[in-house]
């Protein structure tokens, strides 16, 4: 088969592969389908848990039982752990599941679920053209890459047009995604966006006039391209590209820019790199210990929609853009990093990292002992949209000020996963670009008050962590919904207030830990399942735990106002507390008249 017929094969399959891959995404995300009952009997046996899994259940049930009430009075508390199910399912079937990659995929399915899109619209993913019409596409796209004073081999060129292909339809989605906003909508977005990233304060444009099953299906089929493309490159030897040393913005051997349908592309060599990076190009890097930089071009509100893909194949690498939002910051459109390897170093002001406002904004780090540095707004933040960060192994350190490690404001998910390793988390409070927001950590915004609630989330798989916050952190919900699920490992956690599943405004806090011999300080009030407001729940279902409060009145199971909140857990006494509203005082009898 020659590779031209290879290829057009290969794009059928490809479509094949989008519709199968979304479709094992789906069933994971929301939990396998248990088997038919062999018996009437058998469908009624054994009633589902109140409380995730058998113990913690029984726990639940005879603390209920001695204080004489039924399950529907927790039942608000009880729907905050339901809510959380889906990454429940997530974080006990990574495993099952592979890499970094593989993992945001069903992630970023799960998320966009959160944000209302049903399946059908989320995993549409079929390329809808032909196959001839592809393979036309493709030779048009390859032709670009023919010069042969260049020495780019044939398997090479059609890698680099499928992947420009991928993209540009990927690109087409996330336009049609946000068709509805207009020129003055945009420009209030851009203006918004520092704003954003010190306050969580939503920009004034419209989230409800964002496609999010668009949006949706555009983030899929930029993962699962880029997917594509790696697993296609060829892997046996080197490239012996004829390498040039004054491509525009860049230091060291690199091509480019070839003129794709997806936009400028530039490939850069196996030694070391710099890279001043445009805001709308796709940068492939084979290896070495490059440095990334921002191009310092001013950002402008595109038309359409923004597409930036940054992949690095290996090395130290560091990212160090000095302009906000030019790394990993899906602003107005897409925007993709992906390390494969490598122990590296991520340094960002602002908006990066992972970071959302009106697009998706994703970085996924492979492997390696990694660096995460932020002022605020990134780490998997987002607003009207998903920003997620996901990494796959490695001791790795998270340093945020604020609004960020799975913190998100208005319609929007934002997510920090990291999937193995002894890691270290800590979101300062300190105030950034004029203003403080402490939200980190799994923290869920709802600004302004009337606003639509965003959804933070941090997953931390293995490993024994520290997390450390000044904040509204660690499952918190100021009127939004904060989740912080860990996996398992002799962990260390210590936050000022308002944190460890403390949740106000209507809002919904959860705190999952599974197992170790776990350290929790409150060093204020309010937190370790407390509720003003709104639920909380914070459920560990064993080891030799320690907790401490500063204000003991106003933590562990306590509520106040319309509150209501659920603590238990099995390594500490007493182990199950409920706290619920106060019961109306009774109406003063009337005097008898005489």
């Amino acid at each position: 088969m020659n590779v031209s017929a290879g290829r057009a094969r290969g794009a059928a399959l490809g479509t094949l592969a989008m519709a199968l891959a979304a479709a094992l995404a789906t069933a994971i995300a929301a939990g396998a389908a248990p088997p038919p009952p062999k018996s009437p009997a058998a469908a009624t046996a054994k009633p589902r848990p109140l409380a995730l899994n058998d113990a913690t259940d029984k726990a639940l049930r005879a603390e209920l039982a001695r204080r004489g009430l039924k399950p529907s009075a927790v039942e608000p508390q009880l729907d905050a752990l339901r809510a959380a199910d889906p990454w429940v399912a997530l974080v006990q079937g990574a495993d099952r599941i592979g890499g970094a990659g593989a993992f945001a995929f069903v992630a970023l399915d799960q998320a966009f679920a959160r944000l209302g899109v049903p399946a059908a619209q989320r995993m549409a993913l079929a390329d809808t053209d032909d196959a001839a019409d592809q393979l036309t596409a493709l030779g048009q796209q390859m032709h670009l890459f023919d010069d042969p004073a260049l020495g780019i081999p044939e398997a090479w060129r059609a890698s680099f047009a499928q992947l420009a292909i991928d993209l540009a339809r990927a690109r087409q989605r996330a336009a049609e995604a946000l068709a509805a906003l207009p020129p003055a909508a945009r420009t209030e977005i851009a203006a918004g966006m520092l704003p954003f990233a010190a306050s969580g304060q939503p920009p004034r444009a419209d989230a409800a006039a964002v496609d999010y099953g668009a949006l949706a299906r555009a983030a899929g089929t930029l993962l699962l391209a880029t997917d594509a493309f790696l697993e296609q490159l060829p892997r046996d030897e080197a490239p012996a590209f004829a390498w040039r040393t004054n491509v525009p913005g860049v230091t060291g051997f690199a091509l480019g820019p070839f003129p794709t349908v997806a936009g400028p592309m530039y490939l850069g060599g196996v030694d070391a790199n710099g890279w001043a990076v445009p805001r709308d190009a796709i940068l492939i890097d084979l290896g070495g210990p490059d440095h990334y930089g921002a191009s310092g071009e001013r950002y402008a509100p595109p038309p359409d929609a923004g597409l930036l893909v940054v992949l690095d194949l290996q090395g130290d690498d560091s990212y160090r853009p000095v302009a906000p939002g030019a790394l990993a910051a899906g602003a107005l459109g897409l925007s993709l990093l992906r390390d494969l390897g490598g122990n590296d170093s991520y340094e960002d002001r602002a908006l990066g990292q992972g970071s959302a406002i009106f697009g998706v904004g994703l970085l996924l780090d492979e492997a390696g002992n990694d660096r995460y540095l932020l002022g605020s707004g990134g780490q998997g933040n987002a607003c009207a949209g998903v920003g997620m960060l996901v990494d796959g192994a490695g001791d790795d350190l998270y340093l945020a000020g604020g609004l960020g490690q799975g913190a998100a404001s208005g319609h929007s998910v934002g997510l920090l996963a990291d999937l193995s390793g002894d890691d270290v988390y800590r979101a300062t409070g300190e105030e950034v670009l004029g203003a403080a927001a402490a939200a980190a950590q799994g923290a869920g915004l709802r600004a302004p008050p009337e606003g639509a609630r965003g959804t933070g989330i941090l997953l931390d798989l293995a490993g024994d962590d520290v997390f450390l916050a000044a904040r509204g952190a660690q499952g918190s919900a100021s009127g939004g919904h904060g989740l912080l699920i860990d996996g398992g490992g002799n962990d260390f956690s210590s936050v000022g207030s308002d944190g460890q599943a403390g949740a106000s405004g209507g809002g919904t806090a959860v705190l999952i830990d599974f197992g170790g011999d776990d350290v929790r300080f409150i060093r204020g009030a309010d937190g370790q399942a407390a509720a003003d407001g709104g639920a909380a729940v914070l459920l560990d279902d064993g080891g030799a735990d320690q907790l401490r409060c500063g204000d003991a009145k106003s933590c562990r199971g306590v509520a106040a106002g319309d509150g209501r909140a659920l603590f238990i857990d099995l390594g500490a006494k007493p182990s199950v507390r409920i706290g619920l509203p106060p019961k109306p005082a009774a109406a003063p009898a009337k005097e008898a008249v005489k």
